[in-house]
């Protein structure tokens, strides 16, 4: 059984300062080009986690400064 895998992101238009949130089938950097092509270049986007098979799973780095 294959998972489905999608990846969720926070993009911000610097210009506006309006946010939203983009959902991008698979993962990887083929997620992070395919959204990064939708929107102009000065645009900041926050990789929050990854939707596997329905379930919303985030992200969770450490902070090694802590």
């Amino acid at each position: 059984m294959k998972n489905e895998i999608t990846s969720v992101y926070t993009v911000t238009d610097y210009k506006t300062g309006k946010q939203e949130e983009e959902f991008i089938l698979g993962d990887g950097q083929a997620a992070a080009k395919a959204v990064m092509a939708k929107y102009p270049r000065f645009t900041k986007f926050v990789l929050d986690g990854f939707e596997i098979n329905g379930k919303f799973v985030p992200l969770r780095l450490k902070n090694r400064f802590q």
